[in-house]
Protein backbone atom coordinates (compact mmCIF):
# COMPACT_ATOMS: atom_id res chain seq x y z
CA UNK A 1 0.00 0.00 0.00
CA UNK A 2 1.32 3.32 -1.21
CA UNK A 3 2.22 5.94 1.65
CA UNK A 4 0.99 9.11 0.30
CA UNK A 5 3.89 11.33 1.99
CA UNK A 6 6.04 8.64 -0.53
CA UNK A 7 3.21 9.50 -3.21
CA UNK A 8 4.28 12.79 -3.18
CA UNK A 9 7.94 12.82 -3.31
CA UNK A 10 8.05 10.13 -6.26
CA UNK A 11 6.14 12.83 -8.08
CA UNK A 12 7.60 15.89 -7.40
CA UNK A 13 11.20 13.93 -7.59
CA UNK A 14 10.09 12.48 -11.39
CA UNK A 15 9.17 16.70 -12.09
CA UNK A 16 12.41 18.42 -10.79
CA UNK A 17 14.71 15.39 -12.89
CA UNK A 18 12.45 16.37 -15.71
CA UNK A 19 13.08 20.25 -15.46
CA UNK A 20 16.66 19.57 -14.63
CA UNK A 21 16.80 17.33 -17.80
CA UNK A 22 15.08 19.76 -20.05
CA UNK A 23 13.95 23.38 -18.68
CA UNK A 24 17.32 24.28 -17.39
CA UNK A 25 20.03 22.42 -19.61
CA UNK A 26 23.32 23.80 -21.16
CA UNK A 27 23.08 24.24 -24.95
CA UNK A 28 23.91 20.98 -25.63
CA UNK A 29 21.90 20.56 -29.10
CA UNK A 30 24.95 22.51 -30.31
CA UNK A 31 28.16 21.76 -28.03
CA UNK A 32 30.42 21.82 -30.75
CA UNK A 33 29.60 25.38 -31.53
CA UNK A 34 29.83 26.83 -27.90
CA UNK A 35 32.69 24.68 -26.79
CA UNK A 36 34.32 25.82 -29.95
CA UNK A 37 33.46 29.42 -28.93
CA UNK A 38 34.90 29.03 -25.63
CA UNK A 39 38.26 27.41 -27.23
CA UNK A 40 38.53 30.86 -29.85
CA UNK A 41 37.75 32.65 -26.30
CA UNK A 42 40.49 30.97 -24.85
CA UNK A 43 42.98 31.42 -27.69
CA UNK A 44 41.91 35.30 -27.77
CA UNK A 45 40.15 35.00 -30.64
CA UNK A 46 37.39 37.43 -28.70
CA UNK A 47 35.58 38.92 -31.89
CA UNK A 48 34.82 35.50 -33.79
CA UNK A 49 33.97 34.25 -30.27
CA UNK A 50 31.77 36.85 -29.74
CA UNK A 51 30.08 36.51 -33.32
CA UNK A 52 29.74 32.80 -32.29
CA UNK A 53 28.04 33.52 -28.42
CA UNK A 54 25.53 36.00 -30.65
CA UNK A 55 24.66 33.79 -33.28
CA UNK A 56 23.89 31.00 -30.13
CA UNK A 57 21.00 33.35 -28.84
CA UNK A 58 19.66 34.18 -32.32
CA UNK A 59 19.60 30.54 -32.41
CA UNK A 60 17.08 30.43 -29.00
CA UNK A 61 20.57 28.97 -27.00
CA UNK A 62 21.22 31.91 -24.94
CA UNK A 63 20.97 31.23 -21.76
CA UNK A 64 22.92 32.57 -18.38
CA UNK A 65 26.53 31.12 -19.08
CA UNK A 66 26.39 32.44 -23.01
CA UNK A 67 25.42 35.73 -22.31
CA UNK A 68 28.40 35.76 -19.62
CA UNK A 69 30.57 34.12 -21.76
CA UNK A 70 29.28 37.09 -24.53
CA UNK A 71 29.97 39.73 -22.05
CA UNK A 72 33.64 38.58 -20.84
CA UNK A 73 34.37 38.86 -25.00
CA UNK A 74 32.44 42.50 -25.43
CA UNK A 75 34.60 43.65 -22.02
CA UNK A 76 38.14 42.03 -23.47
CA UNK A 77 37.32 44.03 -26.88
CA UNK A 78 36.59 47.54 -24.88
CA UNK A 79 33.22 47.45 -25.61
CA UNK A 80 31.83 48.06 -22.02
CA UNK A 81 28.21 48.69 -22.68
CA UNK A 82 27.85 45.71 -24.40
CA UNK A 83 29.59 44.09 -21.73
CA UNK A 84 27.80 45.42 -19.10
CA UNK A 85 24.32 45.05 -20.88
CA UNK A 86 25.07 40.81 -21.42
CA UNK A 87 26.09 40.64 -17.45
CA UNK A 88 22.77 42.08 -17.26
CA UNK A 89 21.18 39.74 -19.27
CA UNK A 90 22.66 36.85 -17.71
CA UNK A 91 22.38 38.16 -14.04
CA UNK A 92 18.35 38.39 -15.39
CA UNK A 93 18.15 34.87 -16.03
CA UNK A 94 20.24 33.36 -12.84
CA UNK A 95 20.38 36.16 -10.58
CA UNK A 96 22.97 34.08 -8.44
CA UNK A 97 25.39 33.95 -11.13
CA UNK A 98 28.31 35.56 -8.66
CA UNK A 99 31.03 35.75 -11.36
CA UNK A 100 28.23 37.42 -13.42
CA UNK A 101 28.38 40.00 -10.64
CA UNK A 102 31.81 40.84 -10.10
CA UNK A 103 32.63 41.06 -13.84
CA UNK A 104 29.39 43.43 -13.72
CA UNK A 105 30.92 45.51 -11.11
CA UNK A 106 34.02 45.83 -12.70
CA UNK A 107 32.86 46.83 -16.07
CA UNK A 108 30.61 49.73 -14.13
CA UNK A 109 33.56 51.25 -12.91
CA UNK A 110 34.63 51.97 -16.74
CA UNK A 111 31.21 54.21 -16.45
CA UNK A 112 31.13 58.04 -16.43
CA UNK A 113 27.71 58.35 -14.90
CA UNK A 114 27.20 57.54 -11.50
CA UNK A 115 23.43 58.31 -9.60
CA UNK A 116 22.79 57.71 -6.18
CA UNK A 117 20.31 55.02 -5.94
CA UNK A 118 16.78 56.03 -4.52
CA UNK A 119 16.16 54.02 -1.34
CA UNK A 120 13.29 51.66 -1.89
CA UNK A 121 10.50 51.14 1.41
CA UNK A 122 11.22 48.11 3.43
CA UNK A 123 7.87 45.89 2.39
CA UNK A 124 8.54 46.79 -0.97
CA UNK A 125 12.50 45.08 -0.97
CA UNK A 126 10.93 42.35 1.16
CA UNK A 127 8.19 41.89 -2.02
CA UNK A 128 10.92 42.20 -4.53
CA UNK A 129 13.16 40.07 -3.03
CA UNK A 130 10.25 37.38 -3.27
CA UNK A 131 9.32 37.88 -6.27
CA UNK A 132 13.13 37.90 -8.01
CA UNK A 133 13.82 34.18 -6.04
CA UNK A 134 13.12 32.84 -9.45
CA UNK A 135 12.33 33.84 -12.86
CA UNK A 136 8.72 33.90 -14.53
CA UNK A 137 9.46 30.67 -16.24
CA UNK A 138 10.41 28.90 -13.11
CA UNK A 139 7.49 30.21 -11.44
CA UNK A 140 5.31 29.02 -13.63
CA UNK A 141 7.01 25.41 -13.87
CA UNK A 142 6.59 25.15 -10.48
CA UNK A 143 2.90 26.08 -10.37
CA UNK A 144 2.28 24.02 -13.10
CA UNK A 145 4.02 20.86 -11.13
CA UNK A 146 2.12 21.56 -8.11
CA UNK A 147 -1.40 21.75 -9.70
CA UNK A 148 -0.33 18.38 -11.31
CA UNK A 149 0.70 16.88 -8.25
CA UNK A 150 -2.68 18.19 -6.79
CA UNK A 151 -4.63 16.28 -9.41
CA UNK A 152 -2.70 12.98 -9.18
CA UNK A 153 -3.43 13.04 -5.22
CA UNK A 154 -7.54 13.43 -6.04
CA UNK A 155 -7.46 10.84 -8.76
CA UNK A 156 -5.77 8.61 -6.24
CA UNK A 157 -8.41 9.66 -3.33
CA UNK A 158 -10.62 8.50 -5.53
CA UNK A 159 -9.29 5.27 -6.66
CA UNK A 160 -8.24 4.13 -3.77
CA UNK A 161 -12.34 4.45 -2.85
CA UNK A 162 -12.52 7.49 -0.65
CA UNK A 163 -10.53 5.86 2.19
CA UNK A 164 -7.26 7.49 2.33
CA UNK A 165 -8.16 10.85 3.40
CA UNK A 166 -4.54 12.08 3.32
CA UNK A 167 -4.33 11.64 -0.22
CA UNK A 168 -7.65 14.47 -0.38
CA UNK A 169 -6.10 16.72 2.50
CA UNK A 170 -2.23 16.40 0.34
CA UNK A 171 -4.13 17.16 -2.45
CA UNK A 172 -6.40 20.15 -1.21
CA UNK A 173 -2.99 21.98 0.27
CA UNK A 174 -1.37 21.35 -3.24
CA UNK A 175 -4.16 23.04 -4.88
CA UNK A 176 -4.14 26.11 -2.82
CA UNK A 177 -0.29 26.00 -2.60
CA UNK A 178 -0.84 26.16 -6.73
CA UNK A 179 -3.21 28.67 -6.83
CA UNK A 180 -0.98 30.69 -4.17
CA UNK A 181 1.78 29.96 -6.98
CA UNK A 182 -0.09 30.63 -9.92
CA UNK A 183 -0.80 34.93 -7.98
CA UNK A 184 2.99 34.63 -7.29
CA UNK A 185 3.80 33.91 -11.21
CA UNK A 186 1.61 36.61 -12.31
CA UNK A 187 2.97 39.46 -9.49
CA UNK A 188 6.52 38.54 -11.13
CA UNK A 189 5.60 39.21 -14.90
CA UNK A 190 4.09 42.42 -13.63
CA UNK A 191 7.37 43.17 -11.75
CA UNK A 192 9.13 42.34 -14.14
CA UNK A 193 7.15 44.07 -16.88
CA UNK A 194 7.39 46.77 -14.23
CA UNK A 195 11.22 46.80 -14.27
CA UNK A 196 12.02 46.67 -17.85
CA UNK A 197 15.70 48.28 -17.51
CA UNK A 198 18.15 49.26 -20.73
CA UNK A 199 21.47 50.32 -21.50
CA UNK A 200 22.44 53.26 -22.77
CA UNK A 201 25.18 52.01 -25.78
CA UNK A 202 25.46 55.53 -27.65
CA UNK A 203 28.44 57.36 -26.68
CA UNK A 204 26.79 60.85 -25.38
CA UNK A 205 23.01 61.01 -24.91
CA UNK A 206 21.01 64.11 -24.80
CA UNK A 207 18.42 63.58 -22.51
CA UNK A 208 15.10 65.83 -23.42
CA UNK A 209 12.47 67.47 -21.32
CA UNK A 210 10.20 66.38 -24.35
CA UNK A 211 9.93 63.82 -26.90
CA UNK A 212 11.43 66.36 -29.44
CA UNK A 213 14.49 66.86 -30.93
CA UNK A 214 14.32 70.73 -30.34
CA UNK A 215 13.16 70.11 -26.61
CA UNK A 216 15.36 71.58 -24.09
CA UNK A 217 18.32 69.23 -23.17
CA UNK A 218 17.91 68.11 -19.20
CA UNK A 219 21.46 66.26 -18.96
CA UNK A 220 23.58 64.04 -20.90
CA UNK A 221 24.30 60.60 -20.73
CA UNK A 222 27.06 58.48 -21.07
CA UNK A 223 27.28 54.96 -22.59
CA UNK A 224 27.25 51.98 -20.09
CA UNK A 225 24.81 53.70 -17.99
CA UNK A 226 21.44 51.85 -16.58
CA UNK A 227 18.21 53.33 -17.07
CA UNK A 228 14.16 52.40 -16.80
CA UNK A 229 12.16 52.71 -19.48
CA UNK A 230 8.70 53.89 -18.46
CA UNK A 231 7.39 54.44 -22.01
CA UNK A 232 7.70 54.48 -26.04
CA UNK A 233 6.22 57.32 -28.09
CA UNK A 234 7.18 57.83 -32.03
CA UNK A 235 10.92 56.29 -31.37
CA UNK A 236 11.28 58.00 -27.94
CA UNK A 237 11.55 56.24 -24.68
CA UNK A 238 10.47 58.41 -21.38
CA UNK A 239 13.37 57.02 -18.69
CA UNK A 240 13.73 57.26 -15.47
CA UNK A 241 17.18 57.30 -13.56
CA UNK A 242 18.31 55.77 -10.63
CA UNK A 243 18.15 58.69 -8.76
CA UNK A 244 14.61 59.35 -9.80
CA UNK A 245 14.87 61.79 -12.61
CA UNK A 246 12.87 61.77 -15.63
CA UNK A 247 13.08 62.62 -19.55
CA UNK A 248 13.22 61.24 -23.17
CA UNK A 249 16.07 59.76 -25.16
CA UNK A 250 15.97 58.27 -28.80
CA UNK A 251 14.84 54.59 -28.55
CA UNK A 252 17.47 53.96 -30.60
CA UNK A 253 20.43 54.89 -28.08
CA UNK A 254 19.41 52.15 -25.50
CA UNK A 255 19.33 48.02 -25.46
CA UNK A 256 17.15 46.71 -23.60
CA UNK A 257 18.57 44.00 -20.76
Amino acid sequence: MLNPVKSILAIVFGFMMLSSNHGFAEPDIYPNIFDGANEKYKNGDFSEAAETYEALIKDGYGNANVHYNLANCYYRMDKNPLAILHYEKALKQNPDFEDAKANLRLAQKKNIDEFEVLPQPLMTKVISSILELFSVTTWSILTVVISFLAFVLLFLFYYKGRTHTGYFAFSMISMAFSFLLLFISWQADLHTQDNAYSIVVSANVYVKTEPNVDATDALILHEGTKVKCLTVLDGWCNISLLDGRVGWVEEDTLLEI
